[in-house]
C-alpha cells in the first residue's frame, strides 16, 4: 500500500487507492493484484531482462545523454521484441474503442483530495 487511507475512505470502508487503482477504476477495468511468486513471475523476469541486459548493452553501446538513450532505444525494442514477444492466438484487435463521452485528460492524471483549514 502507497499510503494510508484518508478520513473519507475509512468512512466509506474502503482501502486506499493508487492513482492507477483510481484512474483503472474510473475507466471500469477491474484490477487484479498478483499475490504469489508465481502470478509475479514473468513480470518479475521481464523487468530483470530489462535491468540487466538493457542497461549492459547501453553501456557497451557508450550511451551517454538522455538523447542518445532515446536513439539507441529505437533500434533496441525491435531486436528485444523479435527475441521474446508472443504472437497472439487471435490477430484480432480486441481493445474496447474509447467512448467520445469519456475525458482521459481528466482520468489519467494524477488527483488528490485537500483539506483546507483556517
Amino acid at each position: 500500500m502507497n499510503r494510508q487511507a484518508d478520513t473519507d475512505e475509512l468512512l466509506r470502508g474502503e482501502w486506499a487507492q493508487t492513482q492507477v487503482e483510481r484512474a483503472l477504476g474510473e475507466l471500469g477495468i477491474q484490477v487484479i493484484h498478483a499475490h504469489s511468486a508465481q502470478a509475479k513471475g514473468r513480470i518479475e523476469r521481464s523487468f530483470k531482462t530489462h535491468q540487466d541486459r538493457l542497461i549492459k548493452a547501453m553501456r557497451l553501446a557508450g550511451i551517454k545523454t538522455l538523447e542518445e538513450a532515446n536513439k539507441f532505444l529505437e533500434s533496441y525494442w525491435p531486436r528485444h521484441n523479435g527475441r521474446f514477444m508472443k504472437v497472439p492466438r487471435a490477430p484480432k484487435d480486441l481493445h474496447r474503442p474509447v467512448p467520445k463521452t469519456m475525458n482521459l485528460g481528466g482520468i489519467l492524471c494524477l488527483k488528490a483530495n485537500l483539506t483546507i483549514n483556517n
